[in-house]
């Protein structure tokens, strides 16, 4: 870092040294580090990851309020990402210590409006997906088939299939929340129960998908709506 202070590993050495200070309970340094990092002003820094770690070192060193201003921040760079899911986790954590912590930001939304859709319950989802080409020789819009009715929660992980994994989630109504979203762009989305290392989870998948390219296709799709998402096939 003294040789290239702003050079290609600068990031990646102070979290090192930040998480070097946590592993030997020296929260206070971590939190110090991280901060000069901030300081440093690197280009592409990814925001998002270093108030996750910023958090949780104010949160070993026992300032939950700048711990849920730092989590806050990084959560709501975007909310879909895995990085947000751990950053969730951490924040409901410290809820459970800390239950005078304002999390409201979590859950803009009333709870009447998120309707839990149970397995007896199969709401599908017959569509078609509109994206525009980007092919230089025509401005037409072209149709991604899609055959294959989805209900809302599946009762298992997929087995075969293109399909995108659009977000992991600790509450199941935020799974729920997403698939809402994801189809009213007429995208085929639903959400399945994800049990690992004894911690249960909810995975929001869309699909399936015929081929990778109408994968693609509705991935971009997603990506123009701030939705990140992967392509997985099974």
């Amino acid at each position: 870092m003294r040789l290239a202070p702003r050079g290609e590993f600068a990031e990646k050495s102070y979290y090192l040294i930040a998480e070097c200070y946590l592993e030997q309970k020296k929260a206070y340094s971590a939190v110090a580090t991280l901060l000069k990092l901030q300081n440093a002003k690197l280009p592409e820094m990814d925001e998002q990851y270093f108030y996750y770690r910023l958090g949780y070192a104010y949160e070993l060193s026992d300032k939950p309020i700048d711990a849920i201003t730092a989590y806050r921040k990084g959560y709501e760079q975007d909310p879909y990402s895995q990085v947000a899911y751990q950053i969730e986790d951490r924040i409901l954590e410290l809820k459970s210590s800390k239950p005078s912590i304002d999390i409201s930001f979590l859950y803009p939304y009333s709870p009447l409006q998120v309707t839990i859709v149970q397995e007896e319950q199969p709401d599908t989802l017959k569509t078609s997906v509109t994206t525009d080409s980007k092919s230089s020789s025509s401005s037409t819009a072209k149709q991604i088939e899609v055959k294959q009715d989805t209900p809302v929660k599946l009762k298992e992980k997929p087995k075969e299939g293109y399909w995108l994994q659009a977000g992991r989630f600790s509450v199941e109504s935020n799974a729920n929340r997403l698939v809402i979203n994801i189809r009213l762009l007429n995208i085929p989305a639903a959400y399945y129960e994800d049990v690992s290392g004894g911690k249960k989870s909810w995975v929001v998948v869309c699909g399936s998908f015929p081929d990778r390219a109408k994968a693609e296709e509705a991935k971009e799709l997603l990506a123009t709506n701030n939705i990140n998402s992967f392509i997985t096939a099974y």
